[in-house]
């Protein structure tokens, strides 16, 4: 009987089994990770204004609370979604898939925060499929290309 986990490995190298719970949680506290770097730079931004205010382009402003639960929330959402399609990531076209899939969630909250709720035209829907697809298959590619460095990578 074949080994189905040698089949699915890709270069002939056997990836180690995720249960979807750890791949969960994997992503989730990854992109709490990212999320805090961003919530950082909120934080500079925040006592360089001396404001809960934020400035955004043509004069309208943003509530940097609503940002930082923005950054928060989305990153957990997108990292949660890397974790869950975490199988898929086994090829460059697959992580591009979990990118996009990731990156939609997090453009949605961008066009709540600096739109509101009661805003969502045919627009916002552009904003948000333009977004996603310019950055989220973009760093998917990027996260795929920068852990098959690190795996071909010589253990010491």
């Amino acid at each position: 009987m074949r080994d189905i986990a040698k089949e699915l490995a890709v270069d002939g190298r056997q990836e180690p089994s995720h249960s979807r719970v750890s791949d969960l949680a994997w992503g989730a506290k990854w992109g709490l990770r990212l999320a805090s770097l961003f919530c950082g730079w909120v934080v500079i931004l925040i006592v360089i204004n001396r404001s809960l205010t934020l400035p955004v382009d043509g004069g309208h402003t943003v509530n940097a609370l609503a940002v930082l639960a923005l950054y928060v929330v989305g990153g957990a959402t997108a990292g949660a979604i890397v974790g869950l399609t975490r199988p898929l990531q086994r090829s460059t076209i697959g992580a591009m898939l979990s990118g996009w899939l990731a990156a939609l969630p997090f453009f949605v909250g961008v066009v709540f925060v600096i739109r509101g709720f009661v805003r969502w035209d045919s627009e916002s829907t552009i904003i948000v499929a333009a977004c996603s697809t310019m950055l989220g298959p973009t760093l998917g590619a990027y996260v795929k290309a920068d852990n098959d460095e690190e795996k071909s990578k010589p253990r010491q």
